[in-house]
């Protein structure tokens, strides 16, 4: 099968980012304008629409673009991962052509100290373009600390944000990367894990294509990140808290080391970390580790949907 490097014709400098794409490939490949893209019959393993919309292997293809310079807003769509994965390593489950597995690449204009709230950021974006797709579900939508999108408890999307340090030729950068569950059947999904996975298709009842839920995700992703840049994440973090699945719970913190704090969910605080309060009512603030409700610590597959 074939891999597409898609540019919009009309920019000149589209033209050339995308032969930066096309050129950090490996098989067999073509350079596309955009205006053919209509003229494409099925048989193409990757494609990707929109300015400037590019296409590849997820992840590894991301961090090889960005070793080459790739411009912020560089977007890289698969129809298919092998390896998909979530936070703390864990396998994120991506059926061929049923879900979004995109990686934005951004280089904001802010502090490098201030990157660890463009998780909470991309939250925001991604919220919003499914709340324009769920109609009567949107409702139920909710953001669970600090990277996926439930739908009444059930996940329907996931991010992965790594950073990268500046060096002294290239501007430091985000590879954002989003998993949303699309035209998923409940028997798309592993059955251990079934339940607690849900897409579009199932709250909607609607068949969707794929190309245009690209350019609706990369618009919201793109002006979250400009209000981000325009010191605009006070307000920001507001509308995710409005959407905070686990704020007032009880939950359990299961750390890196394997040890797990309990306590009720306070929500994120202005530098992104969560905090949690203890039965003594100390609060521990939280920057990394696996977050259930409380009693649901061995029950629960860890995997990521």
């Amino acid at each position: 099968m074939k891999s597409l490097v898609i540019y919009s014709s009309r920019t000149g400098n589209t033209k050339a980012l995308a032969q930066v794409v096309y050129d950090a490939l490996r098989g067999e490949k073509e350079l596309v304008s955009i205006n053919a893209v209509s003229q494409l019959n099925a048989g193409y393993d990757l494609i990707a629409v929109g300015f400037p919309v590019m296409a590849g292997k997820v992840e590894p293809r991301a961090k090889k673009l960005l070793e080459k310079g790739a411009a912020s807003g560089t977007l890289v769509w698969a129809l298919n991962q092998s390896q998909g994965r979530g936070r703390l390593g864990k396998k994120w489950v991506s059926a061929a052509g049923k879900g979004l597995y995109l990686s934005f690449i951004v280089r904001p204009e802010i502090d490098f100290s201030e990157y660890a709230k463009i998780t909470l950021v991309a939250g925001v974006a991604t919220a919003r373009f499914l709340k324009e797709e769920l109609n009567d579900a949107r409702e139920k939508l909710a953001l669970k600390w600090p990277n996926d999108l439930l739908v009444d408890g059930r996940k329907i999307a996931g991010i992965l944000a790594e950073a990268t340090a500046p060096t002294e030729t290239q501007q430091s950068a985000i590879i954002i990367g989003i998993g949303v569950n699309i035209s998923h059947k409940r028997e798309d999904f592993p059955k251990e894990i079934g339940t607690q996975a849900t897409s579009l298709f199932l709250e909607t009842s609607k068949k969707m294509a794929l190309q245009p839920l690209v350019r609706d995700l990369q618009k919201n992703i793109q002006s979250t990140v400009t209000d981000f840049e325009s010191g605009l994440f006070p307000q920001l973090l507001h509308e995710w808290r409005s959407m905070d699945y686990l704020y007032g719970k009880e939950i359990d913190c299961v750390g890196l080391d394997g040890k797990i704090l309990s306590g009720k969910a306070l929500g994120p605080d202005n530098t992104g970390a969560l905090f949690i309060e203890d039965c003594s009512g100390n609060r521990h603030e939280i920057l990394s580790g696996d977050l259930r409700l409380a009693g649901k610590t061995t029950a629960r597959r860890e995997q990521e949907l």
